[in-house]
């Protein structure tokens, strides 16, 4: 038989190809291809790394990036949250949302795969608006006084504490104002009083235009049988307006007191008119009786009718006629010019 060189050629490769097979799992040969090679978390950063909320209420969302020894961000990562004190601000424990809570600090941290990244956190409550409140918008006196008042509230509408108010007139030849809030009446006109904190202000008007006022002069109760007198003044201090008739009128129950006498004060150009059955008294100042006047207008002495335990308003009111069947109402704002009577 004759062998051709060509067979003896393949021999050696068949024999190679029966070593490669058997060989281990060493080769890349011996199994399906391996995936990268997972990183690890070397840091963990959070932002904002300094946050300051000013408002009870108020949200800060947090964001945090996990990075490898080199520095390459690592995705897909999924961090828990947490608050060093919730009393100051919480935290939601996935979302990373924080929510301030009162004023004070904490520390906000991300944690991951045993990583923990951390942010300083601060809630200090600024004030965002004042509202100025007051008992009166009208002072109708010179020398008269108001308290004013003011809350300060943050940008959530919460009340903020400890804050010192500057408060100012815009025209403090008008009213002036002090440092606790205590406006007084030193001229007519208009003015605007403010409180200011941390660079925020409220402001309220506040009007001085004197009128005059009706004061009553009597006692709170009186026997029944006896008599009763009642003196009706009129203040004037710094009214610039008289230019017509002033009308002062007095007005009681005749069930409970009945007129006895009546006498005029010390108020000239003065007519009157009285009326016991509808228990009314009308005094007419025919004349402008100027200004800085504190005049007793009208004396009355009353029958007391009524039985015990009985009662009457004694009231007055006072008006300025301009022009006949018109008048000019300046009770508006008048403290103290009716009185109860009560009949012991």
């Amino acid at each position: 038989m004759v062998f051709s060189a060509s067979l003896f050629r393949v021999t050696p490769v068949l024999a190679m190809a029966g070593v490669v097979a058997s060989c281990g799992g060493d080769s890349a040969l011996s199994g399906p291809p391996t995936g990268p090679t997972q990183k690890t978390v070397a840091t963990v950063s959070v932002t904002p790394a300094s946050q300051t909320l000013t408002a009870i209420g108020a949200t800060q969302q947090y964001t945090a990036v996990a990075k490898d020894a080199a520095g390459a961000t690592i995705g897909g990562k999924a961090f828990s949250w947490t608050s060093s004190d919730t009393t100051v601000m919480k935290v939601n424990a996935s979302s990373g949302l924080a929510t301030a809570i009162a004023n004070g600090s904490t520390t906000i941290a991300a944690t991951v795969d045993g990583r923990t990244g951390s942010a300083a956190a601060t809630v200090a409550q600024a004030v965002a608006t004042i509202a100025l409140s007051a008992s009166r918008d009208r002072l109708i006196i010179l020398g008269d006084t108001v308290t004013f008042s003011a809350v300060t509230n943050d940008s959530c509408g919460n009340s903020v504490g400890g804050k010192t108010l500057t408060w100012t007139s815009s025209v403090a030849s008008v009213a002036t104002i002090n440092a606790a809030g205590l406006a007084t009446a030193v001229g007519n006109g208009t003015t605007i009083i403010m409180a200011t904190a941390d660079g925020v202000s409220g402001s309220w008007w506040l009007v001085v235009r004197p009128t005059p006022v009706a004061i009553l002069d009597m006692p709170d109760s009186a026997d029944a049988g006896g008599q009763l007198v009642v003196n009706l003044r009129l203040l004037t201090e710094g009214v610039a307006e008289l230019t017509g008739a002033l009308v002062a009128t007095l007005s009681w129950d005749p069930a409970v007191l009945q007129s006895n006498a009546v006498s005029a004060g010390a108020i000239p150009y003065f007519t009157g008119y009285h009326n016991n059955t509808q228990g009314r008294t009308r005094l007419v100042v025919s004349e402008p009786i100027g200004i800085g006047g504190n005049f007793t207008a009208l004396v009355i002495m009353f029958d007391v009718v009524g039985a015990s335990g009985a009662t009457t308003s004694v009231g007055v009111s006072v008006d300025q006629m301009i022009a006949a069947h018109s008048f000019r109402d300046f009770t508006s704002g008048a403290v103290g010019r009716d009185r109860v009577l009560i009949v012991r």
